[in-house]
């Protein structure tokens, strides 16, 4: 019967083996932590950006609004001054618009942002007025008093009202110019190309943005509903106007996702908004992700080709002793020592060279006990035969079934001699012990 034989280790097929596990544990890291890296990065980035340009926005709001305040309050210092003035006097006391032709005059000469000055006296009656003319709706006051003034493109200056000092019963009421003011005021380009900075009120329940600049490039007011609203939706010029401040991404007018910061004006009661488009501010991060995500491909890319060579420097000594161990027989007991690596394949490799050199001296060992026992078996044969073949007794060998399957000579000899012819039926003889 044919024995069956087991296939070498190069004919078996392995389920999986060693490199292929090895790159896929190498990929399937690397690809972990790349994404894991990208997503922190990108996220780290995003929340870093997104503190800096509150804090900006903040900062700018933060000035900003000083800013308002610092200038009315210089209009409303230089107007309580001019009350005192002699031009002044003299207007109250009978003197006409010339004196007050003469004041504005000198005024705009140093570049102060005068378009009007009018005098009044104790019972609202004009008794001087130069430029743009001013209503009396705030006379007799103790204290002076400004009161902003609004057009068609929002604010367009204030009117400050102060009594006329010594001694004299009047109200000298100056109006100014806040054109130039607003451009420098309400530029913040630097900050962002989206940014915009908006001046807001709210009048009779409804809330309006001031000098808000339409697509059109034309200034105007725009009203945006009610101001109870809009501080439902979370505007947060609906938050200023009611004296609060702060900074987050909120929605505008306009239904788009900003960075605001907002603060209020108290000398005017109106609200003060700094924003920026949120996907301007992102738009920074969303390309350092693109950079992230084209850093890790090649990372991965150069891991997988490191990861490759280094697997195969580990395999490839494996596999070459597995193919000189297949090699172990008869003759061939021999592995040559190949690896130098320091290592446990080097080490798998020792073992494995003396494991064949102890094959090969229990393979001696045995087979030089079987030459030995062979030769004994053969003596003995010899031996037993010749025991057999000069025994004057006859010796015969029978199997399980009776039949005769081996006898001496003694035993022959006898059998021949107690052969004997019988005579059978019809006269014939049988031959028969």
């Amino acid at each position: 019967m044919a024995t069956k034989t087991s296939a070498s280790p190069q004919a078996q097929t392995m389920r999986m083996s060693i490199r292929r596990k090895a790159m896929v544990y190498t990929v399937s890291v690397i690809t972990l932590t790349a994404v894991m890296l990208t997503v922190c990065a990108f996220t780290v980035a995003r929340s870093l950006l997104a503190q800096r340009i509150s804090a900006q926005l903040s900062s700018l709001v933060a000035s900003k609004e000083p800013e308002i305040e610092a200038r009315l309050r210089t209009d409303r210092e230089r107007t309580a001054l001019l009350g005192s003035n002699t031009e002044v006097i003299n207007a109250l006391l009978g003197g006409g618009s010339a004196p007050l032709r003469n004041l504005l005059t000198a005024l705009e000469s140093e570049n102060v942002p005068i378009t009007g000055i009018a005098v009044f006296d104790a019972n609202g009656i004009v008794q001087g007025v130069a430029g743009t003319k001013i209503a009396p709706d705030h006379l007799g006051g103790a204290e002076t008093t400004l009161v902003p003034v609004l057009g068609e493109r929002g604010w367009e200056g204030h009117v400050v009202f102060t009594p006329v000092r010594r001694g004299m019963r009047g109200t000298l009421a100056v109006r100014y110019d806040v054109e130039r003011f607003l451009e420098s005021f309400l530029s913040v380009a630097y900050v962002g190309e989206t940014a915009n900075i908006y001046l807001g009120r709210e009048s009779d329940g409804k809330l309006t943005l001031l000098n808000f600049r339409f697509p059109d490039e034309r200034e105007g007011v725009l009203t945006l509903g009610t101001a109870e609203e809009q501080r439902v939706y979370g505007l947060p010029m609906a938050e200023a106007v009611t004296g609060k401040e702060g900074v987050r991404p909120a929605e505008d007018h306009r239904g788009i996702t900003t960075f605001s910061a907002y603060r209020s004006i108290p000398s005017l009661g109106w609200g003060l908004v700094v924003q920026v488009d949120r996907s301007e501010v992102l738009a920074g991060v969303a390309a350092l992700a693109r950079v992230l995500i084209v850093i890790a491909v090649v990372t991965l890319l150069l891991t997988g080709v490191v990861a490759t060579a280094l697997v195969r420097r580990l395999t490839d000594p494996i596999l070459l002793l597995a193919t000189n161990m297949a090699k172990l027989q008869p003759g061939h007991w021999r592995i040559a020592r190949t690896v130098q690596t320091g290592d446990e394949v080097e080490l798998l490799e020792a073992v494995a060279a003396d494991m064949a050199k102890r094959l090969k001296r229990t393979y001696d060992y045995m087979e030089s006990e079987i030459e030995t026992r062979t030769a004994e078996l053969r003596h003995q044969y010899i031996k037993d035969r010749t025991i057999l073949e000069t025994i004057d007794h006859g010796v015969t060998l029978v199997d399980r079934d009776g039949r005769v399957n081996g006898a001496n000579p003694a035993a022959l000899t006898v059998h021949l001699l107690f052969k004997r012819p019988k005579r059978g039926k019809g006269g014939k003889t049988t031959q028969g012990l």
